[in-house]
């Protein structure tokens, strides 16, 4: 209560009390988001997480795994009679009532394939040479996408699969020194990243000029970032090499660019269209099989 007063009446000195009680809870602040990330990177799954993997596990049994086999079955057919059985039945099978298709928990796929379902139609109800070519490039531009969904899907569920049968082959020493080297790049990972958006904060705060934050904390930041964390972090990615190549999967698209397809397809089509024209690049890319 007299905090509040002192607040109310002192407004001048706001800004300094307030940054003195920061500076003087400021260690047990660190050790607390630091605790709490450590629990995060090693504490036990959450319910929201475990049912995360549930739902890619049925994604890949029911519905990924299915589709991508079943686009890789008519694309490799050069016959166009059975080509066309073979789409028939695709349609049939995904455009059932019965469908599994929108456990596969990509609203964008979704989008497209029922695209593809028209336009399928439509070359199934007047079958002309435009409409055909409409078809396959809409059919071959929701290929790429379905085969980027099962191999994000592969990843997700067997990120780790390397890496564990690497680990479950070693000795105690050897398996408790390649886990200690996981554990310190994954930390000094987090805490690389956690520095830039502090370096973030001390550059804005110089350059507005407000100056809330100490000199001395600035140097004393710089410093640990420059000659403890960011050294460490490589000093750890040299001892974790297994690690990191045992769990890489290289994708087409960046995981950046597949998050704003997904959560922003809008941005994404207009940045392609303006910026890139990507579309219309894998569009002229496109070989139209024969009717």
């Amino acid at each position: 209560m007299v905090l509040v007063i002192h607040i109310v009446y002192f407004r001048n000195g706001v800004i300094k009390l307030s940054l003195n009680l920061v500076l003087q809870f400021l260690p047990s602040i660190l050790s607390t988001v630091l605790g709490g990330i450590l629990g995060y990177l090693f504490g036990v799954r959450t319910r929201k997480i475990d049912r995360f993997f549930g739902q890619v596990q049925e994604n890949l049994n029911k519905v990924s795994s299915p589709l991508f086999h079943d686009i890789r079955i008519i694309e490799r057919q050069f016959r166009s009679c059975e080509r066309q059985r073979l789409l028939k039945d695709f349609f049939n099978k995904y455009g059932a009532a019965s469908t599994m298709i929108y456990q596969i928990g990509n609203k964008s796929i979704w989008e497209q394939y029922y695209q593809l379902e028209d336009k399928y139609y439509t070359f199934y109800n007047q079958r002309t040479q435009e409409n055909w070519n409409d078809f396959w490039i809409c059919f071959h531009l929701f290929s790429s996408r379905v085969k980027t969904e099962y191999r994000i899907n592969t990843m997700v569920m067997f990120r780790e699969y390397d890496w564990m049968r690497f680990i479950s082959g070693k000795g105690l020493l050897s398996r408790f020194f390649h886990e200690f080297s996981r554990i310190c790049y994954e930390t000094f990972k987090t805490l690389s990243f956690a520095s830039l958006f502090l370096i973030y904060i001390i550059l804005w705060d110089s350059l507005i000029g407000n100056h809330m934050i100490p000199k001395d904390i600035k140097s004393l930041c710089f410093s640990a970032i420059g000659y403890i964390i960011f050294p460490l972090w490589g000093f750890s990615m040299m001892l974790a090499t297994r690690y990191i190549a045992s769990t890489s999967w290289k994708l087409d698209k960046s995981i950046i660019q597949l998050f704003i397809e997904r959560k922003f397809p809008r941005i994404a089509k207009r940045w392609d269209k303006i910026f890139s024209d990507q579309p219309k690049r894998v569009v002229e890319k496109i070989k139209t099989p024969e009717m």
